[in-house]
């Protein structure tokens, strides 16, 4: 099954939990066992065009571990040289009544935005705020893509930065 998500959600302060503190350790599998519910987050950082793809972007991710109220997931990467990243994690908790979410935060040299991906059982959404910060990208690469199986999520999330 395939959805793409095309619903834009309000969006609050939500960061205000980001967790890290020293985020300088590289951690694209933050998985704490192989088996059970898991999500594939993967896509590419585009300039502020929308157009070329960057690589060396430092991305920074977090989000409520399994059955929990807590943010014990967390990690960061750099895109390749085609601007590809891919991390795996563990299913997340949600707040009650909100969709499940992971933040990004995402910086090249002295640039820097934070973003965050929704999603359900249902499909993937971007935020309000994330629309508005990410309309150069073509619809294509704009709307996060879902393709879930039994115990496996993988969405397509792109962003873009300005250089």
């Amino acid at each position: 099954m395939a959805s793409t998500g095309a619903v834009l959600l309000h969006t609050t302060d939500l960061f205000a939990k980001e967790p890290f503190s020293s985020p300088s350790i590289s951690k694209t599998d933050i998985r704490t066992k192989l088996f059970g519910k898991q999500v594939e987050i993967s896509g590419r950082v585009f300039d502020g065009s929308g157009k070329n793809p960057l690589q060396n972007v430092k991305i920074e991710f977090w989000h409520l571990s399994p059955n929990s109220e807590k943010i014990g997931h967390k990690g960061s990467l750099l895109t390749d040289t085609q601007g590809r990243y891919i991390l795996k994690s563990d299913y997340p908790s949600k707040e009650m009544g909100k969709h499940t979410t992971i933040h990004f935060r995402v910086s090249r040299e002295n640039k820097e935005l934070v973003t965050e991906l929704k999603f359900s059982d249902f499909g993937a959404y971007i935020t309000d705020k994330h629309w508005e910060s990410h309309q150069n990208l073509e619809d294509n690469l704009l709307f996060p893509q879902l393709e879930k199986s039994l115990y496996k999520t993988k969405i397509n999330f792109n962003i873009s930065i300005n250089q």
